[in-house]
């Protein structure tokens, strides 16, 4: 039987997170001048959500196609649930650095939110929308604090999301891509046979 390895993929997804986090600072500091616009933070922090979120979807439906053939082939046990897993595993490491706003909050060490935001360019317009950059991170309100910190589970859920869709040969690409219309190789109506 083939065994999965939870931390070897979870660090694949964990790698990937923090690739696309580094490219998320290029295009949201290179695309800085538009922060100033209400359009230009909804672009930014939807190319920089979708290609954050793309990749953990990437790489957990290319698994989940994988270990389908495994199953199909009774070289491995079925485990709808493998996405989930990884996806906590890999969410440990942001979730941790979700701890900074609470004990900015809490007072417990000054207001260094801006290290937050540095780890997290990802998601540096939301925090903004939340955390107003105007005030201390103490004057608001811990509902505030907790919802800066919920944006994180977006991980597992992609990665359960991309694991259970490649685990069914479901490709969202595909589908936007070929919609209503055939895919190329695929046998037409008035073929002759």
């Amino acid at each position: 039987m083939r065994k999965r390895s939870l931390l070897r993929t979870s660090w694949e997804v964990l790698r990937g997170i923090i690739f696309m986090a580094l490219l998320s600072a290029v295009i949201t500091f290179s695309l800085g001048g538009m922060l100033g616009f209400v359009w230009g933070q909804v672009l930014i922090q939807t190319i920089c959500l979708l290609i954050w979120l793309g990749t953990i979807y990437g790489v957990m439906w290319t698994q989940g196609d994988r270990e389908r053939n495994f199953v199909q082939f009774g070289r491995m046990e079925p485990d709808l649930l493998w996405g989930l897993k990884v996806g906590l595993m890999a969410c440990v490491l942001p979730v941790l650095t979700g701890i900074i706003p609470i004990l900015c909050k809490a007072q417990v060490v000054p207001d260094i939110i801006f290290v937050y935001k540095l780890l997290n360019p990802h998601l540096l317009v939301l925090i903004n929308c939340l955390l107003s950059p105007d005030i201390y991170t103490y004057e608001s309100s811990w509902w505030q604090v907790l919802a800066v910190n919920l944006y994180q589970l977006l991980i597992p859920a992609a990665s359960a999301a991309g694991y259970l869709l490649g685990y069914n040969r479901i490709s969202l690409m595909e589908k936007l891509v070929y919609k209503n219309k055939k895919k190329p190789g695929s046998p037409g109506k008035n073929l002759k046979r």
